[in-house]
């Protein structure tokens, strides 16, 4: 499931569990659920350093990152 926050962002849950990460829209959301919870989390934490949300294109980024490990 998506919800969209107060603040205009997305969380998402799965089997009734957030999954990491602060979306920047739905797109985004749904995407993320491609990724494991700690690849997830990682790419949060670095994002805590400035925006604080994840785009889609810093998911499409990590996914050419994994493909190329």
């Amino acid at each position: 499931m998506i919800y969209k926050t107060d603040n205009g962002t997305y969380v998402a849950s799965s089997s009734q569990v957030w999954i990491p990460g602060c979306f920047e829209d739905e797109r985004t959301a749904k995407y993320a659920f491609k990724f494991t919870d700690e690849q997830l989390q990682n790419l949060q934490n670095e994002k805590n350093k400035t925006t604080h949300i994840i785009t889609f294109t810093d998911l499409q980024k990590l996914r050419r990152e994994l493909n190329v490990l």
